[in-house]
């Protein structure tokens, strides 16, 4: 640059252009550093988040590079070993855990999982906190990948299943104790359902579900064969056997007990039916075969009767209309160790356990009354030992009943282990840590585990459940009670207002308690859970929110950007034509001049808006004359009204017309112009005033009109960033929504506040103080 060649004004001019220019690239650089930070700050919250979810969930959660080194964890994972989540990140497996082959096993996962580049789920492990507790994990391991879609470590997410595991064991123990009662029972039980037409409207089949041992030694049909055929089918006769009696039982729920001949078998039946669901029903079948040709025989010949119940490997009495024994077998003397001779003595009482006298009279009076009885029943032998025996009873003539008895004391054995495994299982039951209770089906709490005896002490007994677990001592709607939950079937249901204003996910599956349908009821108390979800939605809305006004914003500044910037460039390029009068060129250069004041308008209110947004608002404190503000602004804005439908008036007491005021005037004449200009713009007709007046410390100062008004639900939120009564581009009124916020941001800045009363089509008075010092 030759600068000794130059004039001055030359240097002058370009000394202008570099400090424009100058200006122009701080503008430029203060802009991008405010992106930045806003950038920054948004990436900030959005870390602040994600770490607060991850040391909420109970699962836990670590992520390790690709030589194994752990990079980050959950406070979930680190209690595991009594250490914060800063003592885990840096090392290695061996480093944090004693057992050799744990880490063994883990890292030969990790290997597998970054290897194949798949993630392995629902892997089993096996670990030993520090308290020597072992813990089982259901694992989830996935590799992770770096921005050249390489693998760069790996993310594992551990669910403690220690308890789960625990109950599936016992469980299971307990479904094989009861199927191996159901396989070797020597009656042949079978499960079916029944089948309907194609409308759905009438039974024409039944198929068999299943079935046990005894079935297929009765029959000779192997189970796999017998299990989802057609009865119709299976047994080859055309129709289904007994169709019309398991109907009924089926569909009604009422059991039913009767005595067949079955011509295909050559066999004679006595087969009792239940219901366990609706449109099925279960068999269970006693092969009366041999009974029914002896009974016939007894009839025949009494001696011939006597010979083949003394070969009867069961158990036979005949007794009289008053169960005195009249004929018993040599197998009934066997199980019970009396001669025939002593035992022809003797009454039924005298044999029965005094416990069954009450049961046992019952029964004899059902078998008169109705030709036939069954019945489980303790007998004493000679010796003083008892013995349980199952007991089917045949009405022979009205002073003769035969009984058929057989040693069940094997299965009675069995069920009392069975009792004693559901006994374990309430110990089990006790010490999980939710909320446990058994209702019946009248909501009756039958059991409580420890966790809810510690919370209320003796008081649930004989209470329903809603009684003592909801507040306001009222059934859920919901209640599975109501919508008859079927054994093995599982519903879970959100309730609130449970055990002091709290919200519980309550399981509840259908079982059998002490012989009895029952619900069990697991507590599991989600109220953080449902506290937190409610901020991730409010915050997600408040997010959603924010872009919508954003974009909003964007499209209004586009439009109000190129509205002006049409004017200038269209009435420019018209200022070329040769053709154009004086009076043209006046009206396009008039244009011109108005769109750049509203382009220039729309820059400084875009400056004033991004100075409040950074705090480099520079604010000139000094007394001045509040009333000649107020003049000055008369003046200014009286030429502005051009219609006699609209009157402007200032509004001063006179006690304060000398009144002055220790603030930043600028400020506050640019405040007044903003709240003046919208008034002006909204206002067709009826009255526009301002003024001030004193209120306690602060000065009031107010802008009234008759314009168009503002609804309630715009009036929260017409001081937001960007934001107009009307946001679409296609409003009736420009500005790009920053007035009103650029008035609150200055106010704000002097210590002051800003509202606005309103009602919508009718007026609007906005408001705002500055303090006095």
């Amino acid at each position: 640059m030759d600068i000794q060649n130059k004039t001055n004004k030359e240097l002058l001019e370009e000394l202008s252009t570099l400090r424009a220019e100058n200006e122009r690239l701080k503008q430029e650089i203060q802009k991008n550093d405010i992106g930045k930070i806003k950038e920054l700050e948004a990436i900030q919250y959005e870390n602040n988040i994600l770490k607060l979810i991850l040391n909420t969930i109970p699962q836990c959660v670590f992520w390790k590079d690709k030589n194994f080194v752990f990079q980050g964890c959950n406070t979930a994972f680190a209690k595991l070993f009594n250490l914060k989540p800063e003592n885990i990140i840096g090392n290695n497996d061996y480093d944090i855990i004693k057992s050799k082959e744990e880490v063994e096993g883990y890292l030969k996962d990790d290997f597998e999982v970054m290897q194949s580049q798949k993630p392995k789920f629902d892997i089993l492990n096996y670990f030993t906190n520090s308290n020597n507790e072992h813990i089982i994990f259901s694992t989830t391991k996935i590799p992770l990948f770096d921005e050249k879609n390489e693998v760069c470590g790996i993310l594992g997410i551990l669910n403690d299943i220690t308890e789960h595991k625990k109950l599936q064991d016992e469980l299971l123990e307990s479904n094989n104790s009861i199927t191996s009662l159901f396989e070797n029972m020597s009656e042949m039980i079978v499960l079916h359902e029944l089948v309907f037409d194609d409308n759905n409207s009438e039974v024409i089949d039944y198929r068999i579900l299943d079935c046990n041992t005894s079935f297929t030694k009765i029959t000779g049909i192997p189970k796999e064969k017998a299990v989802w055929a057609l009865a119709s089918k299976l047994y080859g006769i055309g129709v289904a056997p007994y169709l019309d009696i398991y109907k009924e039982v089926a569909i009604s729920g009422n059991p039913h007990r009767f005595e067949t001949y079955y011509e295909p078998l050559n066999a004679q039946f006595i087969i009792s039916v239940v219901s366990p669901s609706p449109n099925r029903f279960a068999t269970i079948t006693v092969d009366i075969t041999e009974q029914k040709k002896l009974l016939n025989k007894i009839i025949e010949s009494e001696n011939k009767f006597r010979t083949y119940i003394n070969k009867s490997p069961d158990g036979v009495f005949v007794t009289d209309e008053n169960a005195n024994f009249i004929e018993v077998n040599n197998a009934a003397t066997s199980f019970l160790g009396f001669s025939q001779e002593e035992l022809l003595t003797k009454s039924i009482k005298d044999i029965l356990s005094p416990e069954f006298w009450e049961s046992g009279l019952a029964h004899y009076k059902k078998v008169m009354d109705t030709g036939s009885g069954h019945g489980d029943y303790k007998f004493i032998k000679k010796n003083g030992d008892t013995i349980w025996m199952s007991v089917d009873d045949i009405k022979l003539s009205t002073n003769r009943v035969i009984a058929f008895v057989k040693d069940i004391s094997y299965r009675i054995k069995i069920e009392e282990e069975l009792q004693n495994s559901i006994k374990f299982n309430e110990i089990i039951l006790k010490s999980i840590p939710y909320g446990m209770s058994i209702v019946d089906k009248s909501g009756t709490i039958l059991f409580v585990n420890t966790v809810l005896e510690n919370y209320f002490g003796d008081v649930w007994k004989r209470k329903k459940c809603w009684e003592l677990f909801k507040d306001n001592k009222e059934r859920c709607e919901l209640c599975p009670l109501l919508t008859n939950i079927r054994i093995g079937e599982t519903v879970t249901t959100e309730v609130s207002n449970v055990m002091g204003n709290r919200t519980f996910l309550i399981t509840h599956t259908g079982m059998y308690y002490n012989g009895k349908e029952s619900i069990l009821e697991i507590y599991q108390d989600i109220t953080d859970r449902k506290l937190l979800e409610q901020e991730l939605i409010i915050a997600k809305e408040k997010a959603e929110e924010s872009d919508r006004l954003k974009t909003a914003f964007l499209q209004n500044m586009s439009h109000e950007i190129r509205t002006p910037l049409n004017g200038i460039i269209g009435f420019s390029n018209l200022l070329k034509d040769e053709n154009n009068t004086q009076e043209d060129i006046n009206e396009f250069t008039t244009i011109i001049t108005k769109c750049s004041n509203r382009l220039m308008e729309l820059v400084n209110n875009i400056l004033d808006i991004s100075r409040i947004e950074t705090e480099q608002l520079t604010i000139n404190l000094e007394f001045f004359s509040v009333v000649s503000l107020i003049n000055d602004l008369y003046m200014f804005f009286k030429h502005k009204i051009d219609t006699n439908e609209i009157a402007f008036d200032v509004q001063i007491k006179d006690n304060l017309s000398e009144y002055h005021v220790y603030s930043d005037e600028s400020i506050l004449y640019q405040i007044f112009v903003n709240l003046l200009n919208n008034a002006i713009k909204f206002t067709k007709k009826g009255f526009i005033n301002f003024g001030f007046e004193l209120i306690e410390n602060e000065v009031l100062f107010y802008v009234k009109d008759t314009g168009i008004g503002i609804s309630e639900k715009q009036l929260n939120h017409i001081f937001d960033r960007f934001v107009q009564a009307d946001s679409s581009i296609t409003r009736g009124y420009e500005g790009a929504g920053l007035g009103l916020s650029i008035c609150k941001g200055m106010i704000e800045s002097l210590g002051g506040n800003i509202w606005a009363i309103s009602k919508e089509n009718e007026c609007s008075t906005f408001y705002f103080t500055v303090p006095i010092v």
